[in-house]
């Protein structure tokens, strides 16, 4: 598997994503918010093929989305888990970033 990988810095926090390739395009992205051992993941009911890591406090630790194209706009899915979880890194992630991640990803 081919990946891709980029690293957003925004004060002290930092975002790290990586892409995931297969053999028919973009399989995966993953967004690590910290470096906090993942305690727990979940699967949320509004957002197939998304899986949310959480350390032991309950912190966002990482996003996976599966298939993302499927997904639709990445800066509202984005959004919408910064809302949720209190995610300051991901309101970082910039316009531009977003946009351009998307562009990789073939997300209409």
């Amino acid at each position: 598997m081919k990946k891709h990988a980029d690293i957003v810095v925004g004060g002290p926090d930092t975002l790290n994503f990586e892409v995931g390739y297969g053999p028919e395009g973009v399989m995966a992205v993953y967004f690590r918010l910290s470096s906090e051992p993942i305690a727990r993941t979940i699967e949320p009911e509004d957002q197939p093929d998304m899986t949310i890591d959480l350390d032991e406090r309950g912190k966002l630790v990482g996003i996976e989305l599966i298939n993302p194209i499927g997904h639709g706009s990445l800066r509202k899915v984005l959004d919408g888990v910064a809302r949720k979880y209190k995610a300051n890194q991901l309101h970082e992630f910039s316009k531009t970033r977003a946009e351009k991640l998307q562009e990789l990803l073939a997300v209409d």
